[in-house]
């Protein structure tokens, strides 16, 4: 037998070449991690090319092993301990939904705004309590349902203040029936979204909006005293099932009796964290306020792999849920950063969600346990959206949603044809009167439970037309003046009779 030993690595295709031996005999080995050995013996003359073929099969101890991390894996998996999405075993697809993703940022801008001071303004530091959570998909649903019953400029300004590009009404519609349905079937976290119609008892929804609402939305609508207190604990209870006890009052006192109808939209969510936080690492640690003020906070600490990026004037970082189909995406601006700068930024680009397949770093983390219940007036935020005439009672249009009475004036007709529609100098219009939004918030060590219940109240309004505008087109030669209304001066006067240069 030769002796020494010789070694070789096989190509692309598999084959090995050993060349430059002696002529005399050989043990050829061929060895593969989790395979059986297999051996021979070679008798090699001067000149002589040998081949072998050698046919390596999984030891049965290697099957086994095999087979027990497929199903350790499969049982991981099925109890939602693996990332599907860093994993790759499941891709984000928004093409058939709504994401209200933009419609999100700048609602939440539009409601921080008040409060606190542009970047090197001269306004007062925002009190230390500031804070804001909002439900950008309650909010957004809620309003696809007024847009349903909207006509004209009101149903135009819907489309627009959600930020949802070309769909019309019909495409929404479908995109929000499946968004939903499979919202409401998912298992790595308890989701839900549900809707309601409260309608007061002296009025009659349009049947045609009513069936739109159940189909779509799974709405039903109820028939209610809005102005008893009666239909409190009704408003209240239905708000309290659907998000699981954490939100159990969104109306505190009867409606007026010029309203005829409330809906409601409810979110809710539930879901641990897919490595959750030991409670005995967390410990009141430093936190400076947007004031500036230092104070103690008790903070979660662990390490772990997580999705990291940067942009302009922040850092951001994904935690993901329960088999990372739901997530967590903090933002955190720099030192200095004004967060209405930062919201302005990520309004244009989109919110930071860093790919956990790709940007994944070891992270020291340490987050905030935090613990959030407000209402929201949503009619500000909603104003500086564009929405401003869901509440105006000169232009709010939602002639779709209750049948007309004959004991009230007429509807009144659409403003871009009004002249063609009617002369009554009086009519019913209605208006959006109140827009709220609960939101309950708790994120600790296990995870997070979140619930928003968006509330839209529809008032009755008695109104009269105003006369027609006096028409005045400057569409011949015409004279004009520039004068000094302090002192009665004419500045400039002139003629034009061909206003091309």
């Amino acid at each position: 037998m030769a002796s020494g030993v010789t070694g070789a690595t096989s190509d692309t295709t598999g084959r090995y070449t050993i060349v430059g031996l002696r002529a005399g005999r050989y043990q050829l080995v061929a060895r593969r991690i989790g395979s059986l050995r297999r051996d021979t013996t070679i008798t090699l003359g001067a000149g002589d090319t040998v081949h072998w073929n050698p046919v390596l099969s999984a030891s049965e101890l290697w099957v086994r092993a095999a087979e027990d991390q497929r199903r350790a894996d499969a049982a991981r998996a099925e109890a939602g301990s693996v990332d599907s999405i860093a994993t790759g075993a499941v891709r984000t697809d928004s093409s058939g939904t709504l994401t209200y993703e933009r419609f999100g940022i700048e609602l939440l801008r539009a409601a921080l705004a008040p409060t606190i001071p542009p970047a090197g303004g001269a306004a007062a530091a925002p009190p230390l309590n500031v804070r804001r959570v909002l439900s950008p998909l309650s909010a957004a649903q809620a309003l696809v349902l007024a847009w349903g019953a909207a006509v004209d400029s009101t149903a135009h300004a819907i489309q627009q203040a959600l930020r949802i590009g070309a769909p019309d009404l019909h495409e929404v519609a479908r995109r929000t029936r499946r968004f939903n349905a499979g919202f409401n079937a998912r298992t790595d976290a308890e989701l839900r979204v549900a809707n309601a119609l409260w309608v007061d008892v002296h009025e009659q929804l349009q049947p045609t909006f009513a069936e739109w609402t159940r189909d779509v939305f799974g709405a039903t609508a109820r028939s209610v005293p809005l102005d008893s207190a009666r239909a409190l604990p009704i408003l209240n209870g239905w708000a309290d099932s659907v998000t699981r006890g954490r939100i159990r009052q969104v109306v505190a006192a009867p409606y007026d009796t010029s309203v005829a109808t409330v809906l409601m939209n409810a979110v809710y969510m539930k879901s641990v964290w897919l490595e959750p936080f030991e409670k005995s690492e967390t410990k009141p640690r430093a936190f400076t306020t947007a004031a500036g003020r230092r104070i103690d906070v008790p903070t979660m600490e662990r390490t772990a792999t997580l999705a990291f990026g940067r942009g302009a004037g922040y850092q951001a970082l994904r935690i993901p849920y329960r088999a990372g189909l739901t997530a967590m995406y903090v933002v955190l601006p720099d030192s200095g950063m004004s967060v209405l700068a930062v919201l302005d930024s990520i309004a244009h680009g989109g919110w930071p969600l860093p790919d956990p397949r790709t940007e994944s770093v070891r992270t020291h983390l340490r987050l905030p346990r935090f613990h959030v219940e407000q209402q929201t007036d949503l009619r500000g935020p909603f104003e500086r959206l564009g929405l401003g005439i869901i509440f105006d009672s000169t232009r709010a249009d939602f002639a779709k949603l209750v049948v007309p009475r004959p004991d009230r004036p007429p509807p009144c007709p659409p403003i871009s044809g009004r002249a063609q529609l009617s002369l009554e100098p009086r009519c019913t219009r209605i208006r959006i009167s109140k827009a709220t939004q609960d939101v309950f918030l708790d994120v600790d060590e296990e995870g997070t439970e979140a619930a928003a219940v968006t509330t839209l109240a529809f008032e009755l309004v008695v109104t009269s037309l105003p006369p027609e505008p006096q028409q005045f087109f400057v569409d011949r030669p015409f004279l004009f003046a520039l004068r000094d209304e302090m002192t009665g001066t004419l500045l400039f006067v002139g003629y034009v009779a061909d206003p091309r240069e």
